[in-house]
């Protein structure tokens, strides 16, 4: 072996299934990956140790919860797995991806989001209160 490695990566990441099974275009997260499921997979299989494909970047169509005030093109969006209703909103969870369409305030609807494989996870406001990019 050279010691070189090799690109494998496209966006897409096979895993084992969770123990509640996924369904086809539903987020999914698991540790530290965050996607969408590109097949159903029922518990039954998980326990048979099936593999499934995740999404990882691209634009999805995502119901947004608007309560935090309203969604602007290019504002960050967050991932919550224990939210009722939508699991995306402006406000809370993990941050998975940006807006790229808008959504009115106090509103719940479907939101473009832009997912990326590496979305920023420090807010602007986090850097300039720790003294700026040059502390």
């Amino acid at each position: 072996m050279n010691g070189q490695a090799k690109y494998r990566y496209t966006g897409d990441l096979t895993l084992p299934v969770p123990v509640d099974g996924v369904t086809v275009g539903a987020p999914v997260e698991i540790g530290g990956f965050f996607g969408f499921s590109q097949a159903t997979v029922t518990a039954e299989d998980a326990a048979d140790g099936e593999e499934f494909t995740m999404k990882r970047s691209g634009v999805f169509k995502c119901e947004t919860d608007a309560s935090n005030g309203a969604i602007a093109v290019g504002d960050a969006i967050y991932f919550d797995a224990d939210a009722v209703g939508a699991l995306f909103s402006n406000a809370d969870g993990r941050l998975v991806g940006y807006a790229a369409s808008a959504l009115a305030d106090a509103a719940t609807g479907t939101v473009l989001v832009v997912v990326d494989i590496y979305p920023v996870t420090t807010a602007p406001e986090a850097i300039e209160d720790a003294g700026g990019l040059d502390a």
